[in-house]
């Protein structure tokens, strides 16, 4: 078998499984991750997959999961430069790549999410946002997140809720006195 055989299929299970057949378990990972920063206890068999708009269920929340990418971010395109270095390269040491992290402001990263439930608002029905609680999971690559963190979502109420995933930090940025207690009762709140 050729070396660069295990990294082909590395490659494409991280960039492309993502999209469809992992999606719940992703979504399960995204709102198992909020409920443990928030110190949650929970059973993984809590997690249940909702029937549309609602992606995952856990006890009274109703979890609609978004996923935000890095403007102009495709996975295709990932899965082309990366498969054509491993083509190029002649040892694995061609295939060390270095990180260089960079920081993106607390306030940046809640105007994407502003944006977004800007967008959610038109697609959902007011009925329908009333019972939704918005888990946003910012899913950019070589990132920190930098403070404040005491800014809360404006206009949140258009959802139940909204809160955050992030690699470094997790919070519910706003809940509306009718979300599960557990959202409301951390409103406003970034742990990271």
């Amino acid at each position: 078998m050729n070396w660069k055989e295990p990294y082909y299929r590395a490659l494409e299970e991280s960039i492309l499984q993502p999209r469809d057949q992992n999606k719940p378990e992703r979504e399960k990972w995204v709102v198992g991750r909020l409920l443990e920063v928030l110190c949650i206890p929970f059973q993984n068999g809590e997690l249940v997959v909702g029937e549309e708009p609602v992606d995952i269920e856990f006890r009274n929340a109703r979890f609609q999961v978004k996923e935000l990418l890095e403007e102009d971010y495709r996975r295709g395109d990932k899965l082309k430069k990366q498969r054509k270095a491993i083509d190029l390269a002649q040892s694995l040491e061609d295939l060390i790549e270095s990180y260089t992290s960079w920081s993106i402001p607390w306030q940046d990263i809640v105007f994407k999410v502003e944006v977004a439930v800007k967008k959610l608002t038109n697609k959902y029905g007011p009925s329908e946002r009333a019972s939704l609680d918005l888990l946003f999971y910012f899913n950019y690559s070589n990132n920190e997140i930098s403070g404040p963190f005491n800014k809360i979502l404006a206009n949140g109420e258009v959802f139940r809720s909204v809160s955050l995933v992030t690699n470094s930090y997790c919070g519910v940025l706003f809940a509306d006195p009718n979300s599960p207690e557990f959202l409301h009762a951390n409103a406003g709140k970034i742990i990271n």
